[in-house]
């Protein structure tokens, strides 16, 4: 099974440019975005995975990155 890594960021044109990427390229592992801290928190709820890395923006509006991780 494939690792999962999370992207997370408020800038929805970075987002995509990883995600196009990152599905030509799903050989060792599966990537998720999530478009801010709050969607960050409920996607391992919701996918049922629990990420192996989780990229995160520090600098986001409403919950922000050290928010997050707290």
């Amino acid at each position: 099974m494939p690792s999962t890594i999370m992207v997370v960021d408020d800038n929805i044109d970075y987002l995509a440019v990883i995600k196009k990427d990152s599905d030509k390229k799903r050989r060792l592992s599966k990537v998720i975005t999530a478009e801010g801290g709050e969607t960050a928190l409920d996607l391992p709820r919701k996918n049922l995975v629990i990420p192996t890395l989780i990229f995160l923006d520090l600098k986001m509006p409403g919950v922000g990155g050290i928010k997050t991780v707290r």
